[in-house]
């Protein structure tokens, strides 16, 4: 399995989707490597890994493979985030290997068995059909329908890697042996009982322009215990639309959509936090100790574990890495805010 890795600090692993590959994190690894270490995979038959043939254990091979990619980096535990179909291998990873996950993220998850494919590439799908019309499937695929999907010119370079992989005289046979991988009903039927048993945080992210329907979205907020969900103004290809949100919210800048406001706001609102309660979580994401906390604070340290005890309680997180790392995923607090706020400009505060 292809892996690429960039960043120091606390480690995140980026899956992506169908028909895409690792690059498709490009812009968001730029952002995030700068306080983590960011691990980039390419699933079976995308970008560098080779093609993988379905079979009923087919999962449960992907995350076992992911898991030695761990071990090979020396990785103790990593926050895992999916797009699309890679959603299915990160819940099948974090079921598999739950002492390895820290927090997740599902952006646009294809996880259910009612799941229906682009209606071009379910034409691929046809025994004979499939195989004569793949030509001209694959052009209009490619040329049209992924052209809409990613218009800006600054992805230019992203999409042109995607269709690499499908490229040459062979590429829309290869296209449609990926299409024509599994039925949705067979190989996600499982995935619904696996959402029930997750225990990690998991913040579930859907674009209110997806092609997916948003119930999967809920649905899924709604098997998994300890989970938020939002919606933002975004297609399906949430990673390259939202990319540079997201770096201005990282570094706090003011000129951000109003709905992204408006969506962190309701955010802060519903977890009722104290004032002191936020100046303590500022503290702990960068990964000051309680004794210092206490002296900024100028409170006691028993006052200090307190407030953390309750922080912890209202993020359904078990743990101060957790709850750094789930509130930065929430938004509610950044890590410019935090320097900007105490006056520490040291980045390696927050790993």
């Amino acid at each position: 399995m292809r892996c690429n890795s960039r960043g120091k600090g606390e480690a995140v692993l980026l899956i992506h989707g169908m028909p895409t590959n690792g690059r498709l994190w490009d812009d968001v690894v730029r952002d995030l490597s700068r306080n983590f270490r960011c691990f980039v995979i390419d699933l079976p038959g995308m970008g560098g890994t080779p093609f993988q043939p379905y079979s009923p254990s087919y999962f449960e091979q992907v995350a076992a493979q992911i898991e030695q990619v761990r071990v090979r980096h020396r990785v103790q535990r990593w926050h895992v985030v999916g797009h699309d179909g890679g959603c299915a291998i990160a819940v099948q990873y974090a079921h598999r290997f739950p002492t390895r996950v820290g927090c997740m993220a599902l952006l646009s998850p294809a996880i259910f068995p009612d799941l229906e494919p682009f209606f071009l590439l379910e034409l691929l799908r046809k025994p004979i059909f499939g195989a004569l019309t793949a030509p001209l499937v694959h052009a209009l695929f490619w040329q049209i329908a992924m052209r809409r999907a990613i218009p800006h010119a600054r992805n230019t370079s992203q999409r042109v890697s995607f269709h690499k992989t499908f490229s040459g005289i062979a590429g829309p046979w290869k296209l449609m042996r990926l299409v024509r991988w599994g039925r949705p009903e067979v190989v996600l039927q499982h995935l619904p009982a696996i959402l029930k048993s997750l225990d990690c945080p998991t913040l579930i992210i859907h674009g209110n322009r997806d092609v997916l329907p948003e119930s999967f979205a809920y649905r899924a907020a709604e098997l998994i215990t300890r989970s938020r969900i939002i919606t933002l103004d975004s297609g399906h290809f949430i990673p390259l639309e939202l990319a540079a949100a997201i770096r201005q919210v990282n570094q706090g800048r003011s000129h951000l959509p109003p709905e992204i406001f408006e969506k962190l706001a309701r955010r802060l609102e519903s977890e009722d936090f104290t004032p002191r309660e936020m100046e303590v979580l500022e503290h702990i994401v960068q990964g000051r100790p309680n004794k210092q906390i206490a002296s900024v604070l100028e409170i006691s340290e028993a006052t200090v574990k307190a407030h953390i005890n309750s922080l912890l309680n209202k993020l359904g997180v078990s743990d101060r890495t957790q709850a750094a790392t789930t509130a930065m995923l929430r938004g509610i607090v950044t890590l410019e805010f935090c320097r900007d706020n105490t006056g520490d400009t040291d980045p390696r505060r927050a790993r």
